[in-house]
Formats: C-alpha cells, structure tokens, sequence
C-alpha cells in the first residue's frame, strides 16, 4: 500500500459465497495501532489486544445480528476489520456505549452502508 506493508487475513470460505444477498450490510471499523513497531504494525502484545477488541466487537454485534467476519487488514498504525451483517438494527446509544470505551484508548471509526455485492471486500474474495 501506499503508506508500507499491509497484512490481510481472509476467510477464504466466502469465495463465491452463494448467499450474499440476504447479508447486504457492510460493517467496516477502523481501529488505531497503539504500539507499533517500525513498520506501524502492532507489536505482539498490541495485536494481541487489537484481536480481543475483535471479538468484543463480533460479540456486541451477534447479540441482534448474523455476522459473516470476512477479512481484516493491519496497516501502517491502522487495523481495518470488514464484516457482513443481514440488517442493522443497533440504536446510536447502543454503537456509543460500545466505542466510548475502545475510543478512551485509541482512535475508532465504525461505519455500516448496504453493499448487496460485497464491493467492499473485492479484492479479497469474489
């Protein structure tokens, strides 16, 4: 990428997934590299949090949602975790509970937009 090396972990089982309609909602965060090393990626114990705001995130998300985790991308000082979930049914009180105390720490930007064909994700799976 522009800004240096970038990791994309995968999860392959979706090439070509059959059912991407009735999961047309597009779930994308952004999550800020604390401790980095020299290349911006995180260092071991960064990562290790950054997985654990993962799951938090997936977790909060499946309590109204089926969620299809679909990738995530670390960048230089950037984590970007991509998801697919059927309809968004979270209250903006609900999403800032949530970040409020991921964003004490660190930089969050959350976003959700429908993408019925998984345009965001293209470049990974087909």
């Amino acid at each position: 990428m522009k800004d240096g090396l970038a990791l994309a972990t995968v999860n392959n089982a979706y090439d070509n997934y059959a059912n991407k309609a009735f999961y047309p909602w597009f779930v994308g965060v952004e999550l800020q590299v604390i401790d980095k090393n020299d290349n911006g990626h995180p260092t071991d114990e960064e990562a290790a949090r950054l997985n654990i705001i993962q799951e938090e995130l997936e977790t909060f998300l499946k309590e109204q949602h089926t969620v299809h985790s679909i990738a995530r991308v670390t960048r230089n000082g950037f984590r970007d975790i991509m998801m697919y979930i059927d309809k968004p049914k979270l209250t903006q009180e609900e999403v800032n509970n949530f970040f409020n105390g991921i964003q004490k720490d660190r930089e969050v930007n959350f976003g959700i937009h429908q993408d019925s064909s998984w345009n965001a994700v293209s470049g990974f799976i087909k």
